[in-house]
């Protein structure tokens, strides 16, 4: 890959997993400088709106209910400020201008210092014992993930029932890592999205004539602030997308054959990797070599854990207790069908997950929208390793182990030539 000279690529790799072992094999400063690695939106902490993060400060404040959440959650701004006194304020819109700026906002790990009660977990089962010792509190957990993480919690729905635990709700935003993907098909090839004068960024037009097949315009709106200017199709950098590594994890329970549809109908290539380097190595040359070719075709080179169907019992359990529904993505807007709930006959254990659809702006300068859809390198940002950092961060891109910015930042050293430092 170091000596190709076809024509440039630009090839998404969709989980953060894929790109901190990019960084770690130092892959980048080995391939030619016309195959272009970009980061795309898979990091499920980094893509929950503000309003998910302010019912879970809310919920952890309130007397008698207790927050359980895995770690990568607690340092995630809402878009609410808090003061002892008059606590929590209100948050921000889509619009944006009535929020707390990301020095005030309130994250989990600053409820705590407030008093809040939240209790970090590394399963969901943690928080049985937690219920059964203090029946008198509501444990809320925060279930935030792709395909991978919610068999989890449709498991967990087993245990609680069968133990008749009363004392739990779900507060969910489990995603569709595959819809976000064909969001980022239908973007680039509309011609990037075209943000209209009062400054909001909307889901892209289907092509007329079409539908969107599950993915409708829904006129929906976040805030986007980029240096890039205005996207156009008419001329300019572009920011079409030719090949996609697709998620190893996700791929397990959802098999290499969901793909297929995308690969027909956009003409593009999907190769499922795994997380050594020799596993990214090959998926990488695989995927550049289709690319080139323009064929439009899954190719699994994780074979030892993927199959073309996928884990089928799990995908059960799931659809069991969940259905899928439109859901709001952090810098994305709302993705229609992407979003996994709990079902009208276990509604007693949820706790609102549905109701929460306000995403409050993106910080000014922050360019995390454009980071996870690829517009943009992380350290094209200009707040990226100076207001923003891991120990600071402003965007929800730099918070998480599995967000691009967060990866670029630890990881950038690995390959000097890639990442100023």
């Amino acid at each position: 890959m170091k000596n190709y000279d076809g024509p440039p690529l630009r090839l998404m790799e969709v989980c953060g997993t894929h790109t901190a072992g990019i960084f770690k094999s130092g892959i980048r400063s080995v391939i030619s400088p016309r195959i272009r690695l970009i980061s795309g939106p898979g990091c499920p902490v980094c893509v929950t709106p503000t309003a998910y993060i302010d019912k879970c400060v809310e919920y952890a404040l309130t007397p008698g209910f207790a927050l359980v959440s895995f770690g990568d959650m607690l340092k995630v701004p809402g878009s609410r400020e808090f003061s002892p006194r008059g606590g929590l304020g209100a948050g921000g819109g889509a619009a944006g201008d009535a929020r707390a700026s990301a020095a005030q906002a309130v994250s989990l790990e600053r409820a705590k210092g407030f008093g809040a009660h939240v209790e970090l977990v590394y399963s969901p089962f943690d928080a049985i014992k937690m219920a059964e010792r203090e029946p008198g509190t509501v444990f809320v957990i925060a279930a935030v993930g792709f395909e991978t993480t919610a068999p989890a919690y449709a498991l967990f729905m087993d245990e609680i029932i069968a133990r008749s635990i009363k004392n739990i709700r779900l507060l969910t935003a489990l995603k569709s890592a595959t819809n976000a993907i064909e969001w980022c098909i239908r973007t680039e090839s509309s011609g990037g999205v075209l943000p209209p004068s009062d400054g909001l960024l909307r889901n892209p037009a289907p092509p007329e004539g079409e539908d969107l097949e599950g993915l409708p315009y829904t006129g929906r709106c976040i805030r986007a602030e980029s240096s890039e200017g205005v996207l156009s199709a008419g001329g300019g950098e572009s920011y079409a997308i030719d090949g996609f590594l697709c998620p190893g994890h996700v791929s397990v329970i959802t098999g290499s054959h969901v793909y297929e549809p995308l690969a027909r109908k956009y003409g593009k290539p999907f190769v499922v990797a795994g997380f050594e380097e020799a596993h990214l190595v090959h998926a990488i040359y695989e995927l550049a070599r289709l690319a080139a070719a323009g064929s439009g075709q899954v190719s699994n080179r994780y074979g030892e854990a993927v199959s073309e169907e996928g884990n089928a019992k799990a995908r059960d359990i799931v659809d069991k207790y969940f259905e899928r529904g439109p859901a709001v993505w952090r810098g994305l807007g709302e993705i229609s069908g992407s979003g996994l709930y709990l079902r009208p006959g276990y509604i007693e254990y949820d706790a609102g997950s549905r109701s929460l659809t306000d995403d409050a702006a993106l910080p000014k300068g922050c360019q995390c929208a454009d980071v996870i859809t690829g517009r943009i390198d992380p350290q094209a940002c200009p707040m990226f390793g100076k207001s923003c950092t891991p120990e600071n961060a402003q965007g929800p891109c730099m918070v998480s182990a599995e967000g691009a910015c967060g990866i670029w930042y630890t990881f950038g050293s690995v390959d000097k030539g890639d990442v100023p430092r």
